[in-house]
C-alpha cells in the first residue's frame, strides 16, 4: 500500500537539474562526455551522515542560496527520500558552481543516484556544455508538495520559486508572474542493503511528472494541474524573504 505524505505550503535538478537539462525528460544541449571523461566513480563505504556532511544543501555560491521552506514528513521513509533529494540539489549546485567538476564532488553522485542517473549526470557535467558556464544566479526557494513511498519506490514533488534565478539575479527584476514557479518530480528507488549511504537513490528527474518503474505516469493530468496551481500560488517571494 502506498502511503502519502503532503506538506503544507507554509514551508527538491530540482531546479538545477531539470532547468539545466540533466534529468529524465529534459535533455541537455550536449550531453556527450568531453575528452577528460571517466567512468562513474564507485562509492566507498560511507554512511548516510558521512555523505550528507560533505554536501551543503544551502548552496555553494553566496549569491545563489537554496532556501528550503518545508516541513519534514512524519513518515520516516518519506523523510529519508526528501533528504536525498535535498542533498542531490545541493550537490548539483556545487557541481555547477565548479568551472571544472572535481573528482571528489562527482564521487558523491553514486550515493544519491542510480547508476544510469549517475552516468547521465557525469556525462553532462564533464561534457562540452560545461554546467559551470550556466550564467544563472540568485536565490531559489523550495517547498515540498508531496512525498510518497512504497517498500521499493518513492516519489517526491518539489515546488521552487525561481523568480530571481536569472542572469541578473538579485540585482535585477524578477521573472514575470506565471514564469517563476517550477514543479519537479523525482522518482527514487530503494538502495540495496549493502550499498552504503542513504536508503534511497534518485532514478529519474523531470518537470511535473515522472514515470513509475513500470513505465506508467506517476500522476494524472488533474494532479499535475493541481500541483502547478499550488506552486504558482506559492512562488511569490521577495528578496526580503531570504
Amino acid at each position: 500500500m502506498r502511503s502519502r505524505v503532503t506538506s503544507g505550503l507554509a514551508p527538491l535538478l530540482g531546479a538545477t537539474l531539470a532547468l539545466a537539462g540533466c534529468g529524465n525528460g529534459a535533455a541537455g544541449p550536449d550531453s556527450t562526455p568531453g575528452p577528460e571523461s571517466t567512468e562513474p566513480a564507485s562509492p566507498a563505504d560511507l554512511s548516510a551522515d558521512e555523505v550528507y556532511r560533505q554536501i551543503d544543501i544551502d548552496g555553494a555560491r553566496e549569491d545563489s542560496p537554496l532556501l528550503w521552506r518545508l516541513d519534514e514528513p512524519a513518515d520516516p521513509a518519506a523523510a529519508d527520500a526528501v533528504r536525498v533529494v535535498q542533498h542531490l540539489e545541493g550537490l548539483a549546485e556545487a557541481i555547477f558552481a565548479e568551472q571544472q567538476p572535481v573528482a571528489e564532488t562527482l564521487a558523491l553522485l553514486p550515493y544519491l543516484t542510480t547508476p544510469p542517473e549517475t552516468e547521465r549526470f557525469e556525462g553532462y557535467a564533464r561534457g562540452a556544455s560545461n554546467p559551470g558556464g550556466i550564467d544563472l544566479h540568485g536565490p531559489r526557494w523550495y517547498t515540498l508538495l508531496s512525498a510518497e513511498t512504497t517498500s521499493d519506490e518513492a516519489l517526491v514533488l518539489l515546488c521552487y520559486d525561481i523568480g530571481y534565478w536569472t542572469r541578473d539575479g538579485a540585482e535585477g527584476a524578477p521573472r514575470a508572474d506565471g514564469q517563476r514557479s517550477s514543479v519537479t518530480a523525482y522518482r527514487l528507488l530503494a538502495a540495496d542493503d549493502d550499498a552504503g549511504g542513504p536508503p534511497w537513490r534518485v532514478d529519474g528527474v523531470a518537470y511535473n511528472n515522472v514515470e513509475t518503474a513500470d513505465g506508467a505516469p506517476a500522476l494524472t493530468e488533474e494532479q499535475v494541474a493541481e500541483n502547478e496551481q499550488r506552486c504558482d500560488d506559492w512562488a511569490t517571494h521577495t528578496l526580503d524573504d531570504r
